[in-house]
């Protein structure tokens, strides 16, 4: 099992670098955990904070940061492009993990003009918390990001040939049901930004906009 283990989380990582995912965290671990739960590891997505003890920031940084728990170990598999390899490999080796509240913003790292222009969002913990909520939800709204969709279709099919085992893909219900309220109905209006979420009516896409504008994704993101 720990074989299996390494083969699959060493791929990740090979994807995610030849693909240019970068700093994804949740999305890489909403995939990792379906991958792994395909081949018999049970893993656990984890949401706290990364402190990379002052090999960064010598104040001590703290970032908002989602890993898995395999069997008590900390797994943190996501790649950051750009990020020189000795730096990389310290921040994960002697880095500090926590779980912690989603509620718990104290003393978080969000971004600056630094990592925008490394083309790195900023952080949003409330859009952690819906992804980590709505894992179907979020792997359907990152098809419209041309790396993640590619990455997770690259580990699917990589499972599939190398295991001979199909990784839980996204429930059809995420397409066929209101995103609001549930409701299946064939006459469900699509979001006009996104192109992905769906609802029945005006009165539940209103409902659900304050949610959905921080995660909502345009088609052909970069």
């Amino acid at each position: 099992m720990q074989k299996k283990i390494n083969d699959i989380l060493k791929t990740s990582f090979h994807m995610q670098g030849r693909l240019r995912v970068t700093n994804a965290c949740a999305i890489v671990n909403l995939v990792l955990n379906r991958c792994l739960e395909a081949v018999g590891v049970k893993a656990t997505i984890v949401y706290g904070v990364h402190q990379p003890n002052g090999v960064i920031d010598p104040e001590g940084i703290h970032l908002p940061h989602v890993w898995l728990n395999i069997e008590g170990n900390i797994v943190d598999n996501t790649s950051v492009e750009d990020l020189p390899q000795l730096i990389f490999i310290k921040t994960k080796r002697f880095g500090r993990y926590n779980q912690k509240s989603v509620k718990n913003t104290d003393g978080l790292y969000m971004g600056d003009h630094v990592t925008k222009q490394h083309g790195i969002d900023d952080h949003d913990v409330s859009q952690f918390e819906w992804l980590l909520s709505n894992s179907d939800k979020a792997l359907a709204l990152s098809r419209n990001k041309i790396q993640l969709d590619q990455y997770f279709r690259s580990m699917m099919q990589y499972v599939l040939s190398k295991y001979k085992v199909e990784v839980q893909d996204i429930s059809e219900s995420v397409f066929n049901n209101c995103w609001n309220c549930n409701k299946s109905d064939s006459s469900l209006k699509v979001c006009g930004a996104c192109k992905v979420s769906k609802y029945c009516s005006r009165i539940c896409q209103k409902k659900d906009r304050k949610k959905h504008k921080t995660i909502c994704l345009p088609p052909n993101s970069y």
